[in-house]
C-alpha cells in the first residue's frame, strides 16, 4: 500500500475543517437559519462518516479531543440555527 504524503493529508484535514466547522455558521449568519440548520445536519453526517464516534481507548488524546470538539461545534451551530428558526416565527 502506498503512503499518502503529509501535504495531501493536511489539505484533506483543512477541507474537512472548512466544510464541517466553518461553513454551517457562516451559512446561518449570512443566508439564514434554515440553511444553517441543514448544513449543520449535513456536516454532522459527513463528520460521522469520516471520524465515527470518539472513544478514548482507540484514539490518542489529541485525536479524541479533535473529534469530540468537532461534534461540539457542529451541535452548537445546529442549536443556534434551530433556536433562531423557532424564535423568528
Amino acid at each position: 500500500m502506498k503512503a499518502i504524503p503529509n501535504s495531501v493529508m493536511l489539505l484533506r484535514l483543512a477541507g474537512m475543517l472548512v466544510l464541517c466547522l466553518a461553513a454551517p455558521p457562516l451559512l446561518c449568519h449570512y443566508v439564514g437559519p434554515v440553511a444553517g440548520a441543514l448544513s449543520a445536519s449535513g456536516a454532522a453526517g459527513f463528520w460521522y462518516m469520516q471520524y465515527r464516534l470518539p472513544t478514548w481507548k482507540e484514539r490518542s488524546r489529541s485525536s479524541f479531543w479533535f473529534v469530540a470538539s468537532g461534534y461540539g461545534v457542529i451541535g452548537i451551530t445546529l442549536l443556534v440555527s434551530v433556536g433562531r428558526l423557532i424564535g423568528s416565527r
